[in-house]
């Protein structure tokens, strides 16, 4: 029993199934204090969700705070959704949240450019745990991906049979590429036009 009526068994696979779920029956969840001032309620939920052991879904969920930083023109990269709280209110931003994240579902990671095989040159180095420098690992292989349809870039580095998206995200294909070149010395004229 819970607050004097039988349990309700709620069926959820995935991240998306619960936070769908919440996004019918808040209450449910975290009380009625959702009800005030929803966002920060909601975004502790969010945090804990982190440590549930749900299929993320596809696209990733926990790829939506950076996909948004490439969505929202001006947004913090820092503090994404702090930023959508301040700017818009707690009731506006849960409702923009739940906006942004149905058009984040509705996307496809694709590759949009691949990289002709050049030598990386890294401009960056990395610290041992005695604090000395070493040079980085060398991707196998850079590509520009593409939250598909929306405007959302990112430059992806695949290292055997893992792929890392690097961050923060970009509102277009050249700005990636351009982050390819900064951060590997890979020439403009790499990119197949």
């Amino acid at each position: 029993m819970f607050g004097g009526s039988a349990l309700i068994e709620i069926k959820t696979t995935t991240i998306y199934d619960v936070l769908d779920e919440f996004r019918k029956r808040p209450a449910l969840f975290v009380g009625n204090m959702v009800l005030k001032d929803p966002f920060p309620i909601f975004l502790g939920f969010l945090q804990g969700l982190q440590f549930s052991d749900k299929d993320p879904g596809k696209p990733s969920v926990w790829e939506f705070s950076r996909w948004l930083t490439g969505r929202v023109s001006n947004i913090s990269v820092n503090m994404r959704f702090e930023w959508l709280h301040a700017e818009l209110g707690s009731k506006a931003a849960y409702e923009a949240f739940f906006e942004y994240l149905d058009e984040y579902r509705a996307c496809n990671e694709i590759e949009v450019a691949t990289a002709r095989p050049v030598e990386f040159t890294p401009t960056f180095h990395l610290l041992d745990s005695e604090g000395n420098r070493k040079a980085p690992p060398q991707p196998d292989r850079l590509y520009v991906g593409q939250f598909s349809p929306s405007d959302v870039y990112f430059l992806g580095e695949i290292y055997g049979t893992s792929t890392e998206h690097c961050f923060p995200y970009h509102r277009t294909a050249k700005a990636a590429k351009v982050e390819a070149k900064e951060k590997w010395g890979v020439p403009m004229s790499a990119w197949p036009r």
